[in-house]
């Protein structure tokens, strides 16, 4: 899951459940934007909305 550090994010923290809310989603989006710029990672101009609202080019501009 973690392939980078497995130390940045506290794995009891994630939201897990089958069916998840908005809230517990963008709760997730912003753990992993937040660990992300903790590494040095770029992730200016991209938040979790982008992702709830699936921006393609956004998001592949993270998983580049």
């Amino acid at each position: 899951m973690m392939k980078i550090d497995e130390n940045v994010i506290d794995s009891r923290a994630i939201n897990r459940m089958h069916h998840m809310n908005v809230y517990q989603v963008k709760e997730n989006l912003l753990m992993g934007l937040a660990a992300a710029k903790g590494l040095g990672i770029k992730v200016t101009g991209i938040d979790s909305r982008d992702f709830i609202d699936k921006t393609p080019h956004l998001i592949l501009a993270v998983v580049w």
